[in-house]
């Protein structure tokens, strides 16, 4: 009898083999390696992992879940492909199924304990009454449907009995937990920090509550149904409680102990971790001999383990790579070879469809009342119930019971599992179509930008932190930008964190951060916080601050800061670059996951963005209101809408008493890539800006006339170590003369030509730079503000029949530097205010 089609006959076979076949010598001495356990173990293992990936390399392109792929892995090589073949035979034969599922069963077990780490239950009780609305509803939405559906389909559609007696059993395991798979889909769709994405996985925690309690009622029914005694029920249940009393009331607690013990930044030793993974054994033996299910165990002690560092997120680090992507997937390829689509029968297929369909249909009218009544909008209340449908290891792993229980047969067993490919297949594109994911909720119907703001309005401005050494430069920056009683400055301080060791994505506000969330997340803001409180302090009534700590997967944190800029409504974001320097010079870290959160928020924001090059340390970080010396800034203006922003936020540098800024204009000696319009603003901002601060001594203009790319480099070159800040824009254009055999060689392209340049680890500068990109869209105009990208027309004619212009004066003398000296006579001219671009 061929060994894969015998799936459902392994139990009634008898395997003899010889126990000390471990091991062989090798072909060389005439053994076959395929004939012992070890060569055969280890062939198995990269046949399915091959074979799965060999999916994922098809299906990823589609965003279809890993559990597809795994499952598909499994089917093309099994009796649905190669029935007729010697694979399955020579691969997979009778003698190797016990040590092949040992090892998936190992796999199922650390990714249950690992799902149980990453949980913060402690979300559940910041769960609203939303959530809570959609868990219990769609929980009950099985149940309520499942008597109805089998009645009616026993009544109109002739059926086997074994077919018969499934239905109802098949629509109540539509609500079966799904906790770990909504978390999986939606982390694996970036929409981790999504509104719809918190909402759809506070739910699914809900919902798995609800079933942990169903599923333990069921169990102790079963076992005083089971005729071993009528107090067999009670000892299962007593010696349930006492085990997860022992995990909670012990093991927890001693964890806790040696997490508060664990110096902050050095790992937990390597025997504490040694003993979890022990105890993590001894639950699953425990929880099989109590009656359980080997899985609840490891579930309840990963629940215990405190969330994220120092312990959840080491194990996590320990853990995660060698079990998602070598032991666990074994267990679906496992599923898939046991999946005969040959055997299936036109009609359970379409008894099975029909019960999955309207339970799913069910699922998603139950999480969408709730839902609208709780006026959640009908797209995202739409999604909810689509991820509410998302199948996942238990239910697969339910089937699996029913199987070797002889509940299912061949026949259904794989229409099952296809229906789960078909469901869980389908949800994750409609999920991903439905979801307009998209900038564009992040966008102002006016533009944010600190050169259309005007001037009598506080300056908002929003500060994202990573660690501490970003502290001082961005604090120098905020001091620089001269914070007055009358123009006062409100910092929204975002400290972003990544997510290790967790599952669930969360902002706060600094001051609803209590300490068991300082614990249960490892973060020590506190030392952050008190640096831009001091600031606040010196600044008494002339800076307002409001404190954030957003934990998120780097791919999707931008959603937290360009929400947060929306909210706040405020005029630029500044953000640390990715490279950070040493004291010697040299680049001490570099970190990509920071640099694609900063290109991801440059192309989503709602406001400015400003990226802060910090090389403070090379000089030494000082206090601008502390120094004695002056805080020298100067302003590379090439033209631009970017340059413009860069211009601006200078000018608010310019009335702070410490600084000394340096406004350096270049000239092409043959520009001719800028529009008229653009010269037009260009010469508007600069005159504007030079009215507004004449007679500033503190001020300097000069112009620098070049050539091409080499003339800009020398001439930025000469002024690299006169500067603790300079200031530039993005320059987004790519024919100007300025840049000329520049554009070629950009390592850092979202800083543009002259930004790259700067933090290059090429230029031995010590200067800080602050590359500044203005808003590049608004809702109703598109991209706006640059050379290559369209501007609606309507708006640009209105701005310039309100628009008021005048030409600039330009001044030069031997030194090519001019002062803006008080008393100097000009006509008063209505001060340019671009308010619709």
């Amino acid at each position: 009898m061929d060994p894969v089609n015998d799936t459902f006959l392994f139990q009634n076979k008898m395997v003899c083999q010889c126990p000390t076949k471990i091991n062989s010598n090798g072909v060389w001495f005439g053994q076959n390696p395929l004939q012992y356990a070890a060569p055969l173990l280890m062939l198995q293992v990269v046949t399915t992992s091959l074979s799965w990936r060999a999916m994922e390399l098809v299906l990823k392109p589609i965003k279809q879940p890993m559990i597809i792929m795994q499952i598909m892995g499994g089917i093309i090589l099994g009796p649905s492909l190669v029935e007729r073949t010697r694979i399955p035979s020579v691969l997979f034969p009778i003698r190797s199924k016990t040590t092949l599922d040992t090892i998936a069963s190992f796999g199922v077990i650390l990714f249950h304990f690992l799902v149980g780490v990453k949980t913060d239950f402690t979300m559940i009780t910041k769960s609203g009454r939303t959530a809570v609305a959609i868990g219990i509803s769609v929980f009950l939405s099985p149940y309520i449907l499942g008597p109805p559906l089998s009645l009616f389909i026993r009544y109109f559609i002739p059926m086997g009995e074994n077919l018969g007696t499934l239905v109802p059993v098949l629509a109540a395991t539509q609500s079966v937990m799904i906790f770990p798979v909504v978390c999986s889909l939606l982390s694996e769709l970036r929409l981790l920090n999504s509104d719809f994405g918190h909402l759809a996985m506070s739910s699914s925690m809900i919902l798995d509550v609800c079933n942990w309690f169903t599923m333990a009622i069921i169990h102790a029914l079963d076992v005083g149904n089971a005729g071993f005694g009528r107090l067999t029920w009670l000892y299962s249940a007593l010696s349930c409680v006492a085990m997860v009393g022992f995990i909670f009331l012990v093991f927890r607690p001693t964890l806790m102990w040696v997490s508060r013990n664990t110096p902050q930044g050095e790992p937990v030793k390597e025997g504490y971790i040694a003993s979890i993974l022990i105890t993590l054994l001894v639950s699953t033996l425990i929880s099989d001999t109590i009656g359980q299910r080997y899985l609840f165990g490891p579930l309840i002690l990963g629940i215990a383990v405190p969330v994220g560092p120092p312990i959840g997120s080491t194990l996590v680090d320990r853990l995660d790579l060698i079990t998602t992507c070598l032991f666990f997937p074994i267990n679906f390829v496992i599923i898939g070879m046991q999946t005969n689509v040959r055997s299936i029968h036109m009609e359970t297929i379409e008894i099975m469809s029909l019960v999955v369909l309207v339970s799913s249909l069910g699922k998603i009218a139950a999480a969408m009342v709730p839902s609208l009544c709780f006026k959640v909008p009908i797209r995202e209340a739409l999604l909810i119930g689509l991820v509410m449908n998302v199948n996942g290891i238990i239910e697969i792993i339910t089937y699996g019971i029913w199987r070797d229980k002889k509940i299912l047969n061949e026949d259904t067993y794989s229409a099952l599992i296809i229906l789960v490919l078909l469901v869980t297949g389908s949800i994750s594109p409609l999920v991903k179509i439905l979801y307009r994911k998209r900038s564009r909720k992040y966008l102002s119907c006016k533009r944010r930008t600190i050169e259309h703001s005007k001037h009598e309005t506080e300056f908002r401005i929003l500060v994202c932190v990573h660690n501490q050494d970003n502290v001082p430069t961005i604090i120098n920056l905020l001091e620089a930008s001269n914070a007055t009683k009358d123009k006062p400055i409100f910092v929204f301080i975002l400290q972003l964190v990544e997510l290790v060791g967790r599952s669930t994505p969360f902002l706060v506000s600094h001051v609803q951060q209590n300490k068991s969330l300082s614990a249960s997340t490892g973060l020590n803001s506190e030392r952050i916080l008190n640096a831009f409180s001091y600031y606040e302090q010196q600044n008494r009534d002339r800076v307002i601050l409001q404190p954030f700590i957003a934990m998120s997967p780097y791919v999707s944190m931008h959603e937290y800061v360009c929400s947060m800029a929306a909210d706040k409504k405020t005029s630029i974001i500044i953000l640390p670059f990715h490279k950070q320097w040493a004291v010697d010079g040299r680049v001490g870290s570099v970190k990509a996951a920071v640099r694609n959160l900063n290109c991801n928020v440059l192309d989503k924001a709602p406001c400015s963005v400003g990226i802060l090059i910090d090389r403070g340390v090379l000089n030494g970080s000082r206090s601008v209101l502390s120094c004695l010396s002056s805080y020298k800034v100067a302003v590379l203006f090439l033209g631009g809408a970017d340059d413009r922003e860069a211009l601006a936020y200078s000018a608010r540098m310019a009335r702070q008493r410490s600084v000394r800024l340096t406004v350096v204009r270049f000239v092409a000696i043959n520009d001719r890539s800028n529009t008229d319009r653009e010269k037009k603003f260009d010469g508007e901002a600069l005159n504007e800006f030079r009215l507004s601060n004449m007679g500033n001594e503190r001020i300097m203009y000069r112009e620098e006339v070049v050539k091409d790319g080499e003339g800009t480099v020398n001439a930025i070159l000469g002024m690299r170590n006169s500067y603790e800040l300079m200031i530039v824009g993005g320059q987004r254009k790519k024919n100007s003369p300025f840049l000329m055999g520049l554009t070629d060689w950009n390592e850092c392209p979202e800083l543009g030509t002259i930004g790259d340049m700067l933090a290059s680890t090429d230029f031995d500068g010590k200067v800080s730079v602050l590359v500044v990109q203005q808003q590049a869209r608004v809702v109703g105009l598109g991209f706006v503000g640059n050379d290559d990208t369209p501007i609606n027309v309507n708006a640009r004619s209105l701005a310039r029949n309100k628009m008021k212009s005048f030409a600039i004066h330009d001044e030069t003398d031997d030194e090519e530097k001019q002062r803006f000296m008080m008393g100097q006579t000009q006509t008063q001219s209505k001060m340019y205010r671009n308010s619709i671009f």
